[in-house]
């Protein structure tokens, strides 16, 4: 996991990881934001064998940090509908 962390700090857009240490991933694709990494999305071996392109690896990318903000969003949807709830209950 140290292996894992390390590599996040870089700039790499995706990197190599050890497939018997993750699952079966194969490939660690950094999570950025504004505050900076925040997670990574794994990948393992293409259903063809094939390896990826940078373009789907980019995508993947994306994808990933969209999915990750759009959850933050209703995350934080949901406390201010509850702070609402309550201040309209006393």
């Amino acid at each position: 996991m140290a292996e894992l962390e390390k590599a996040l700090q870089g700039s790499a857009p995706a990197f190599a990881i050890a497939p018997k240490q993750f699952h079966g991933a194969q490939w660690a694709i950094p999570l950025t934001g504004e505050r900076g990494v925040f997670g990574a999305l794994l990948l393992g071996e293409r259903a063809d064998g094939s390896l990826y392109t940078q373009e789907e690896m980019e995508i993947a990318r994306a994808t990933g940090e969209r999915i990750v903000q759009a959850q933050a969003s209703a995350e934080l949807t949901r406390r201010l509908v509850n702070l609402q709830r309550e201040r309209l209950a006393t």
